[in-house]
């Protein structure tokens, strides 16, 4: 994964998780790093930030004093998968546009792109690990010397759809579009009912989740495949906002059945510990 940049500034717009209608300006910019702009007018360097995790929606946040932005994994774990540098996020009324996925930061941000010199790669001196039980857990492995890739074995797994597990190596050349458009799976049943009666009130956001469409097993690993890719856009989502201004995290990550709770533990760690380059 080499470093790339925006050629321009980029515009997103469209409804917010809420659905009101909102704008997110990227703005290219000298200084390495990811920085954001806040309500006041100042911009925050990306890292500075404090990340946490809304339990009941199950989306990331991103903190700084009293100013919340809510559900920036998607747009993160895109900017980290495409190497991505030197970019200042101006969300308008700190909202971000919102479809479920990356989809709407792809289609806005791939004409731009181009490739602007090499990234720095760091990576834990020891492994790490958070676990939930025996079967569900995350783990990053330190990078050899040399090695500046970001390799992930994901397992996603349920009940009703049994398993599937996803290897490889984030950044690669052909994986920002399936990357992109991979959806979340909404199996809870009070978020169904509450989004079915938002849709009834207006809500703009119809298919923002994927579900099962047939009983089959072919249409069970399908569904499981882009829970998959889903799982990887937001995890990259988390280790993004712990990446040193300039730079990649690098290293082996093996993750089961866990989400951002989990995932939010490990960056807890990653911020307690002193990353050396690779």
């Amino acid at each position: 994964m080499n470093r790339t940049e925006l050629s321009r500034p980029v515009l997103v717009t469209g409804p917010s998780f809420l659905g009101l209608q909102t704008t997110c300006v990227l703005e290219p910019v000298r200084d390495p790093g990811i920085y954001v702009r806040l309500p006041t007018g100042n911009a925050v360097p990306l890292l500075e930030m404090t990340l946490g995790v809304n339990r009941l929606f199950r989306y990331l946040t991103l903190r700084w004093k009293k100013s919340i932005l809510r559900i920036p994994e998607h747009l993160l774990g895109l900017i980290f998968n495409l190497g991505l540098d030197g970019v200042l996020i101006i969300p308008q009324q700190f909202r971000l546009p919102y479809d479920g996925r990356a989809k709407i930061f792809w289609g806005a941000i791939s004409p731009a792109l181009r490739q602007s010199g090499k990234l720095d790669w760091l990576t834990v001196p020891t492994p790490l690990a958070v676990t939930a039980s025996p079967d569900r857990f995350i783990k990053i492995y330190p990078a050899e010397q040399g090695c500046r890739t970001f390799k992930f074995d994901i397992n996603v797994g349920y009940s009703e759809l049994g398993e599937v597990r996803l290897r490889g190596i984030a950044g690669e050349k052909g994986q920002s579009e399936q990357f992109a458009s991979a959806r979340p799976y909404l199996r809870n049943r009070r978020l169904q009912a509450l989004a079915s009666l938002a849709r009834r009130c207006g809500w703009p956001q119809g298919e923002i989740a994927v579900s099962l469409t047939s009983d089959t097993d072919d249409a069970k690993t399908a569904l499981l495949e882009e829970l998959c890719w889903h799982r990887l856009l937001d995890m990259l989502g988390s280790f993004m906002a712990v990446c040193p201004q300039g730079g990649r995290i690098a290293g082996s990550i093996v993750t089961r059945r866990v989400g951002h709770a989990v995932d939010i533990e490990l960056m807890r760690q990653i911020k307690k510990t002193t990353l050396v380059k690779v």
